[in-house]
C-alpha cells in the first residue's frame, strides 16, 4: 500500500493499522482519521456518513500470503486453499 500512495503522490503518517473494516469506518465516522480500505464489510449495507471515494482506474492491489505450519502442509484445508488462491 505505501507503493500505492508514493505513485499518488499522498502522504501518510501511519499510527495503527487495523483490519476490522467496520471498526475502521466507526472510527472515520468518529473524526479519528481517513481510510483507505477495500468496498465491502457489513458496513455498505447501510449509508455511513463519510465520504466515500472509489479508486476507479487507479486501483491499488494488496498481496495476500498463506502461512501455515510445515507439519499440515498435507491437510485438505491447506490445500483447498492453495487451491482457491491459485499457488
Amino acid at each position: 500500500m505505501n507503493k500505492f500512495f508514493k505513485q499518488q503522490d499522498i502522504k501518510v503518517n501511519t499510527i495503527m493499522e487495523i483490519n476490522d473494516l467496520d471498526a475502521i469506518v466507526r472510527m472515520v465516522e468518529s473524526g479519528l482519521g481517513v481510510a483507505l480500505i477495500p468496498y465491502a464489510g457489513l458496513w455498505i449495507r447501510s449509508t455511513p456518513p463519510v465520504q466515500i471515494h472509489h479508486l476507479g482506474d487507479n486501483s491499488l492491489v494488496r498481496e495476500v500470503v498463506l502461512a501455515y505450519r510445515y507439519t499440515d502442509r498435507q491437510q485438505p484445508q491447506i490445500n483447498a486453499l492453495k487451491q482457491v488462491l491459485g499457488l
